[in-house]
C-alpha cells in the first residue's frame, strides 16, 4: 500500500475589521462535499484529501458565534472577534510545545461546551415530552369531567319528572274501615334476564354498560370482517398477535412482543388491552416516554368508565404513572396513581406507591 502524505495548502488570504476575521482557503479543485472542517476558540483545520490546512490563532475567538461556508472551490471563515483589536497577523507565533499544548487546551472547551449543548437539548427534549403528556392528561380529565356534569344534569332532570308525576298521581288514603281485605299467600316465579356482567345491574351505570358493550360488540364485528377475507389465515387473526406477544413476554423476548402486539394493532387499532400490555413491555425495554404514551392510548379507548373495563383502567393508570416517575414528572404520576386508587381503593401496594411519588415530589419542589 503506497502511503500519500497530505499537502498543506499555505496560498489562504485574510482580512479582517473592527469584529471580525475573514479567511478564505482555496480548495484545490476537490469536491466540497469531501471537506471536513473542526475549528475551536483557537484553532481551525480543514480536511480535504490529499490536502490540508491548520492554523493556530493569534488570539482567541467566539468560536460559537463564528461561521463557516463551503462551496465554489473555496472555504470562507468568518471569524467573531472576543475584543475589538486590531490583529498584526492571523497566526501564532509561540513554539510548537506551547501552540499544541494551548491547542489541546482548546479541544477540551469545545467538547465541553458540545457536551454541554447536548444536554441541553436533551433536557429541552424531555421538557417537551413530559408537557405533551400533561396536555393529554389535563383534556382527558377536563373531558371526563363535561361527561360527568351532562350525566349527573340528565340524571337530576330525571329525577325531577319521576318526582312531579308521583305527587300527580298520589291517591288520597283510604280511610280504615275501607281497606280491601289482606290477600292469601301465593307463589311467584322470578326469572332473571341474561346479563353480561358480573355484578348487579344498575341503573346509574346503565348507559356506560351498554356504550361498552356496543363497543366490544363492533370490535368483535371488526376482527371477524377481517378474518373472513382471509380464512384459514391466522396471522390476520389480532388475538392471534397478542398470544404471540405474551409468549414473547414471558421468554423475556420483549423487543419481539412490541412487534407481536403492533402487529395485533394493525387488525384492530381500537383494543385497548393490545395497548395497555404494549405499555408494560416498553417499560422493560427502559422506554417510559413511549409506555406513558400507549398507557394514555388506552384510556381514551376505555371509556366509557364501566365495571367491566375497571381492571383494564387501572393497570393503564399504574403503568403510566411508572413511566412519568421514572421521567421525574412526579406531579402527574401523583395524579395517575390516585385515580388507579378510586378504582381499588386502599390497595397496600398503590398506598405505597403513592406515598414515594409524593415524596418524591415534596424533594423535588
Amino acid at each position: 500500500i503506497e502511503l500519500v502524505m497530505p499537502i498543506q495548502v499555505k496560498d489562504y488570504t485574510w482580512s479582517q475589521n473592527d469584529d471580525e476575521l475573514f479567511v478564505d482557503v482555496p480548495l484545490k479543485g476537490i469536491n466540497t462535499k469531501q471537506a471536513d472542517v473542526y475549528t475551536t476558540d483557537s484553532y481551525l483545520k480543514i480536511n480535504f484529501a490529499p490536502f490540508f490546512f491548520e492554523v493556530d490563532l493569534l488570539h482567541e475567538i467566539d468560536n460559537l458565534n463564528s461561521t463557516v461556508i463551503v462551496g465554489n472551490g473555496l472555504a470562507r471563515f468568518t471569524l467573531k472577534k472576543i475584543s475589538q483589536l486590531q490583529w498584526p497577523e492571523l497566526c501564532s507565533t509561540d513554539e510548537k510545545a506551547k501552540r499544541l499544548k494551548r491547542r489541546l487546551a482548546s479541544q477540551s472547551r469545545a467538547q465541553a461546551q458540545a457536551a454541554q449543548a447536548q444536554e441541553e437539548q436533551t433536557k429541552t427534549k424531555h421538557e417537551a415530552e413530559r408537557a405533551a403528556v400533561r396536555r393529554q392528561m389535563d383534556l382527558e380529565e377536563q373531558a371526563r369531567s363535561e361527561t360527568e356534569q351532562a350525566k349527573q344534569k340528565h340524571r337530576d332532570n330525571a329525577d325531577r319528572q319521576a318526582s312531579q308525576l308521583a305527587r300527580q298521581h298520589t291517591k288520597p288514603k283510604r280511610p280504615e274501615a275501607q281497606l280491601p281485605p289482606v290477600r292469601t299467600s301465593a307463589t311467584i316465579k322470578i326469572s332473571f334476564s341474561k346479563r353480561e356482567f358480573a355484578t348487579p345491574q344498575r341503573e346509574s351505570h346503565k348507559e356506560q354498560e351498554e356504550a361498552w358493550l356496543s363497543k366490544q360488540a363492533a370490535a368483535r364485528k371488526e376482527v371477524e370482517r377481517a378474518k373472513a377475507s382471509q380464512p384459514g389465515e391466522v396471522e390476520h387473526d389480532p388475538l392471534w398477535y397478542r398470544d404471540r406477544a405474551r409468549n414473547f413476554f414471558s421468554k423475556g423476548d420483549f423487543q419481539s412482543a412490541i412487534n407481536a402486539f403492533t402487529a395485533g394493532l394493525t387488525l384492530d387499532p381500537a383494543n385497548p388491552s393490545l395497548y395497555s400490555q404494549r405499555a408494560a413491555t416498553h417499560l422493560k425495554l427502559g422506554d417510559p416516554q413511549a409506555c406513558a404514551t400507549d398507557s394514555t392510548k388506552a384510556l381514551t379507548l376505555l371509556t366509557p368508565p364501566c365495571p367491566a373495563n375497571a381492571k383494564q383502567r387501572m393497570k393503564a393508570h399504574v403503568r403510566r404513572a411508572i413511566a412519568l416517575e421514572a421521567v421525574e414528572d412526579y406531579e402527574a404520576a401523583v395524579f395517575d396513581y390516585k385515580k388507579a386508587l378510586e378504582i381499588v381503593p386502599n390497595e397496600p401496594g398503590l398506598v405505597n406507591d403513592l406515598a414515594r411519588v409524593k415524596k418524591s415530589l415534596e424533594d423535588q419542589l
